[in-house]
């Protein structure tokens, strides 16, 4: 977990990122919201993504999943350039990588692979 938000609507708005309207500021997670965004982000595979989680009474809910994490809202809420830790991580990734003549357009990452350094 390299960023946490926690996002707020006004009052009457169901979806917090909706018009431009969110407030998003950083936030530290509890050790369970911890637990399930990170088996959440394990199970998805990818290098990277955004794992939304809703607070409620009875423990965290994962709620969304995204390949594509919103990093305007990451990097302004937090003032970091997430954007080239991202390309710099693929960058290298692709560089180890070892492309099968066979693979057509589709290269399998090895299990090794599917995390940034």
């Amino acid at each position: 977990v390299i960023s946490t938000l926690h996002r707020t609507a006004p009052a009457g708005f169901v979806r917090p990122k909706e018009a431009g309207n969110a407030q998003a500021v950083p936030t530290t997670l509890t050790v369970e919201e911890e637990k399930v965004a990170l088996a959440a982000a394990r199970l998805y595979g990818a290098s990277f993504c955004a794992v939304s989680l809703l607070r409620t009474n009875t423990g965290p809910l994962m709620i969304e999943l995204s390949r594509v994490p919103t990093l305007v809202e990451f990097e302004s809420a937090t003032g970091k350039d997430y954007a080239s830790m991202i390309v710099a991580g693929l960058t290298e990734m692709a560089t180890r990588m070892k492309v099968s003549q066979d693979a057509g357009t589709v290269t399998q990452l090895r299990p090794e692979l599917k995390t940034l350094p």
